[in-house]
């Protein structure tokens, strides 16, 4: 039985943070995201990839992470939250499904091929 073919997963990741220490006596904190989603079909090594920054809503929250203390999966939290993940993710898909399957191209006219040697 063929094995069927899966949709391969996004992968994010955070390119940069960009940070206020404007309080006097307050820990820095982060303002805005950089980052990345890009996807891959692992059969023909097509990608499609975006980048983006993001603000933050920056609230007094009493679960504060201390900057020296964020992780890359805490970070992400924080950014799915603020933006449109599976936009995002959807508009991949199509991206690398437009590299799969191209409707439109150039290519050398047909009488200007070359023939293989007889």
């Amino acid at each position: 039985m063929p094995k069927a073919k899966t949709t391969p997963a996004v992968k994010w990741s955070v390119a940069a943070l960009e940070y206020k220490n404007d309080v006097p006596n307050k820990p820095k904190y982060v303002n805005i995201v950089h980052w990345n989603a890009s996807l891959q079909d692992e059969a023909s090594g097509e990608y499609a990839s975006t980048y983006g920054a993001q603000s933050l809503t920056v609230t007094g929250s009493a679960d504060f992470t201390a900057y020296d203390n964020l992780t890359e999966s805490t970070v992400l939290g924080w950014l799915f939250s603020e933006l449109d993940k599976v936009q995002i993710e959807e508009s991949l898909q199509t991206a690398l499904q437009a590299k799969l399957n191209p409707i439109s191209g150039v290519d050398t006219p047909p009488w200007n091929k070359i023939s293989p040697a007889v």
